[in-house]
């Protein structure tokens, strides 16, 4: 169902439909709590999009690796392994920097703040058990994904 496009824009409209819902949801809670728009929802938000952010780009990282050491190429060790995995080891550290100093990024002490990191690691877990299952499950459908654009 999230995977309908428009048939006009092409655009995942369903998908989009339900996370602006989502996101009004969690604005009405913030907003039912009392809390306040810049000082609360959009530090607290921006600092689990920044981890989320980080936590992207060391996938990417990690994949850039593993492709290159599967796939037979002419092009130096620099740009194969030795870069890719300094990338790896900066937003690694950046990570940690991050997660370790939430509450100067948030501006929060809150344990919901602190929870985001776990949060996010759990996440990809479950996106990666969600993959698992679709792979045995349906694999014609799990071959297709990421070639949208082929």
């Amino acid at each position: 169902m999230l995977g309908k496009v428009h048939a006009k824009h092409g655009s995942p409209y369903a998908a989009g439909l339900l996370q602006s819902l989502i996101a009004a949801v969690v604005l009405a809670l913030f907003v039912t709590f009392g809390a306040d728009p810049y000082t609360v929802v959009f530090s607290w938000m921006s600092a689990l999009a920044g981890i989320g952010i980080l936590l992207v780009q060391v996938l990417v990282s990690v994949a850039v690796i593993m492709f290159f050491r599967k796939t037979p190429n002419s092009n130096s060790a620099w740009t194969t392994m030795i870069a890719p995995v300094l990338a790896l080891l900066g937003l690694m550290g950046s990570l940690v920097l991050v997660s370790s100093n939430l509450s100067l990024l948030s501006g929060s002490e809150s344990l919901i703040v602190k929870a985001f990191p776990y949060a996010m690691v759990l996440v990809g877990i479950l996106g990666a058990l969600f993959a698992i299952r679709i792979k045995r499950s349906k694999p014609a459908l799990y071959a297709s994904l990421g070639k949208v654009f082929e």
